[in-house]
């Protein structure tokens, strides 16, 4: 996948993206699936955002770092590496659009 997937929330989405438990879930489950079928699938019927265990750690991030916005643009990239430590270490530099599986 060459083309980011580019999420934008909607003011509705906005206004519930509250740090507690039952919002993070509303997210990571029918906001992801949002997302998921919006980018829609390839030849084989894969969805793009399957395609990579990176994009949906870059969502996971932009949903965590997403209600103070200090995550910036959320735009999922196929070709960023899959994390090996967490997207937590150095989101400050990275800002869900890490270089490196490690650090930024």
């Amino acid at each position: 996948m060459k083309s980011p997937i580019n999420a934008t929330k909607s003011a509705w989405g906005q206004a519930n993206h509250l740090p507690t438990a039952a919002k993070i879930k509303l997210f990571q489950q029918a906001g992801w699936d949002e997302v998921r079928l919006k980018a829609g699938r390839n030849a084989k019927g894969v969805y793009h955002a399957d395609s990579r265990k990176s994009i949906k750690q870059q969502y996971s991030c932009h949903v965590a770092g997403g209600y103070a916005n200090i995550a910036g643009t959320w735009n999922l990239e196929g070709w960023r590496p899959t994390r090996t430590k967490t997207w937590v270490y150095q989101v400050q530099h990275h800002q869900c659009n890490w270089k490196t599986a490690n650090n930024r």
